[in-house]
Formats: structure tokens, sequence, C-alpha cells
């Protein structure tokens, strides 16, 4: 079986951008100048995850469905328990039943809703989005760059701006730190070209002065 690569998620960095998010612009302000913010955008989505900026609108599909749908969820998705759609469960029932079905792709969504696209408490995905799986057929169409990206951004607005209880953004965080990096990578190379550069220089000049 293939094994996911694991990612470790840095609270100190997260925390860090968060802070720094602008909610007008939907940027992270590092510092005020030209190149001191680190955007976020459809194009990253699409070179990140490979999801395309098109389709079907998920937003719509629960405003108009996700409220109905919670009624209709087969009882072999939810908790015994509790009731609701826990991605443990979830998780343990799509490795056991790796059969392919539809049921197994069902599942495989909802976990990736609560993991990465989507996540909410780290331990259940809200019922609203089974009406995104319900039909097998209709999941390649949605837009689910715009969907992860909206809840992101969504997500850290009201923790920066304390409309939160929960002072701990959610969303898709990997799309946060993945730039961060990006970001840091660019001030890295930025700044090792320039020292080879006035390397060069002063190394040269003498030369050419003595010519």
């Amino acid at each position: 079986m293939l094994q996911p690569l694991s990612v470790k998620m840095r609270r100190g960095l997260l925390r860090y951008m968060i802070e720094r998010f602008d909610t007008s612009s939907q940027k992270f302000v590092i510092e005020k100048s030209e190149y001191g913010s680190i955007s976020l955008d459809h194009r990253d989505v699409t070179s990140i995850l490979g999801l395309v900026n098109t389709s079907l609108s998920v937003g719509d599909v629960l405003i108009e469905e996700g409220l109905d749908v919670r009624d209709r969820i087969p009882s072999r998705f939810v908790s015994r328990q509790t009731h609701n759609l826990v991605i443990n469960q979830l998780t343990e029932d799509t490795v056991r039943d790796g059969t392919g079905d539809d049921d197994f792709l069902r599942r495989s969504v909802l976990v990736l809703f609560g993991v990465l696209l989507a996540p909410d408490n780290g331990f259940i995905v809200p019922k609203e989005y089974f009406a995104l799986v319900e039909d097998i057929k209709r999941m390649h169409l949605f837009n689910w760059n715009a969907f992860t990206l909206s809840i992101l951004f969504d997500c850290s607005g009201k923790v920066k701006k304390g409309d939160s209880i929960i002072q701990w953004p959610r969303g898709n965080l990997a799309l946060i730190q993945v730039q961060a990096d990006y970001f840091s990578f660019r001030i890295y190379l930025h700044l090792h070209v320039t020292i080879v550069y006035v390397t060069l220089i002063m190394h040269t000049v003498p030369i050419l002065g003595e010519a």
C-alpha cells in the first residue's frame, strides 16, 4: 500500500503568518515594502495541489443541498455513538474496505476534507459536506481550488479579527506553510546572489585598476 509523505506543520510559522494576514488584500504582509508581502491565489493552489480553478461552485451546492443532505446520510457513514462523520472511523472503514467502490471513494474524499482541503476541528467532517460526495459522477466537476482557498481565508480572517471562538486557524494551512517556505527561499536566493555579485565586484575592481 502506498504511504503518503508526512509533513510536519510548524505552529510557530503558521501563527506568525496568521498574525500578518491582511483581510482586505488577502495577503500576508511581512513588511511594508514593494516585495514584503506573500500572496496566495488560485494559481498557487494549482501549482501546489494540482487543483484547477474552474467548474461548479462548491459553496453554491452546500447552500442549496447542505441542510437537506444531513437527513439522507446512510448510517454506515456515521458514528453509532455520536451520529457524526468521524474522521478516524471513516479512515478505518476506508482501509478495511479497500474495494474501490463508490462508498470507498466517498469516504476517501470525506477524509480529504477533514485533513487537508477543509479541516474543521480535526475530529469530524461537517455533515453538509456529504452533499459533495453523494453523487460520485459530480465530484470531478467541483471547483475544489476555490473551495479550499475560500475556507482558508475565511477561517484565517475570523481568527485575525478575533471573531473565532477557537483562536487557531482552520482550513488548508499547508498552503500557507508552502508559500512561506517559498518566500523564505526567494529571500535566501536573492541574498545569496547579491553576496556573490558584491564579492565578484570586490575582486574584479582591483584587477581592472591594475590594468
